[in-house]
């Protein structure tokens, strides 16, 4: 009797289990104003490598002319939040937070535009 309700405790556990990918994500964003010269660009998110509390900064590409950024995480999930700060100031305070959805290629190109 133990062994079966052990068996099934592990059935139901290992089957509660998400399957994690590595989903990367390049953030490619225009900072309307600056030409290149905000002091500082970053991204805040949910998911590590992200977190609300750190910046993650993003660098300009002056062929491009946006600031870019390459994100891997290794997630279960299916999206993930993000916002972006210029010199300190959150995007879109009083707005939800921007979602990226991952694709079956776990590869994903993001073209924005920061929003105040």
């Amino acid at each position: 009797m133990k062994t079966k309700l052990l068996i099934i405790v592990a059935a139901c556990m290992a089957s509660c289990v998400q399957k994690t990918e590595k989903q990367t994500v390049v953030f490619e964003v225009a900072v309307p104003g600056t030409d290149g010269k905000a002091t500082n660009v970053a991204l805040r998110g949910t998911d590590f490598p992200l977190n609300w509390q750190e910046d993650k900064v993003i660098v300009y590409d002056s062929v491009k002319k946006v600031y870019r950024a390459t994100v891997t995480y290794k997630t279960g999930y299916k999206f993930t939040e993000y916002k972006y700060v210029v010199n300190g100031v959150f995007e879109m305070q009083d707005k939800p937070n921007r979602k990226v959805k991952f694709n079956d290629k776990n590869y994903t190109v993001l073209h924005d535009t920061v929003q105040f």
